[in-house]
């Protein structure tokens, strides 16, 4: 929500008025399906209740601009999940983009992090260039590179510290641990633990700040979700996957691998824990 306020120049401060929702429905529409919205809403006045704070009054015209833009969504083609084959060809464009080398580097950890792990961009990038928000951004410190022995064999994995993920808000827990493991044989292309490396020897003197985000661009400045998705539509316009709907986001990675798991045939439990859904949500 910070986005919007900054971005329209809204005041969303407490108690939300009739006049605050619909200013915040009507900027909300412009990046987010109804559906997001709507979680929003439940939880600032869920949050207002709590502060004993007067309960908010829905407008007929707030109401009117989600039914719209669900009319909308009906007509829109889905968003595209980034499966392997995606990945492929993400990467193959990626190879002809004329960036430096950093760039490169930067995105296709990013990219592999975000696939392997199921993640939100939201739970992996700062959410501005210049400042970011510590308790929902991955960190450097948030980043560890471990080995251990499973059924005989060393396996290397990084462990990641993700904050207040979508999944726990409404719990007291702050943080959820993420195991991502290193590829090798023919997934070893879109291996996210050889892209961490060779990101890290691109990053200012080679060292990825602690306290800083994990993912920066080599003057400094935080790779936030909005450079990545621009990135991202970049490579992949002369696909013409943009010409009628979404397309492929920086969401459509945390579908890729439950989409993949469910065409070879796994169990709804084993698609579920991969990216940490507690329903069937991910169907969507």
């Amino acid at each position: 929500m910070d986005k919007v306020a900054r971005g329209f120049n809204l005041d969303l401060s407490l108690p939300w008025s009739s006049a605050k929702l619909l200013s915040f429905c009507l900027a909300g529409s412009t990046m987010w399906r109804a559906a997001t919205i709507r979680q929003y809403v439940s939880r600032v006045n869920t949050i207002q209740k709590m502060m004993g704070l007067e309960e908010m009054v829905s407008s007929p015209w707030a109401r009117r601009v989600l039914v719209g833009l669900s009319n909308v969504e009906k007509e829109l083609p889905t968003r595209l999940a980034v499966t392997p084959p995606w990945m492929r060809i993400i990467r193959k464009q990626l190879c002809k983009a004329p960036w430096p080398r950093e760039k490169k580097r930067l995105f296709w950890a990013v990219a592999t992090l975000l696939f392997s792990g199921s993640l939100r961009s939201s739970e992996v990038l700062p959410d501005g260039v210049k400042q970011f928000r510590p308790d929902s951004t991955l960190l450097g410190s948030d980043v560890d590179i471990r080995q251990e022995k499973v059924n005989g064999k060393w396996v290397t994995f990084m462990l990641l510290k993700i904050r207040s993920p979508k999944e726990i808000k409404a719990t007291s827990r702050k943080t959820v641990l993420v195991d991502v493991f290193e590829q090798s044989g023919p997934g070893s292309w879109f291996c996210p633990v050889k892209a961490w490396r060779k990101y890290k020897l691109v990053v200012r003197k080679g060292c990825v700040k602690p306290d800083m985000p994990a993912f920066r661009t080599k003057l400094g400045a935080g790779y936030t979700a909005d450079a990545f998705n621009k990135d991202l539509k970049a490579l992949l316009e002369e696909n013409r996957i943009y010409k009628d709907g979404p397309g492929i986001t920086s969401h459509s990675f945390r579908a890729g691998v439950a989409s993949t798991l469910a065409r070879l045939g796994f169990s709804e439990e084993t698609i579920s824990a991969q990216g940490r859904w507690s329903s069937a949500c991910y169907n969507r």
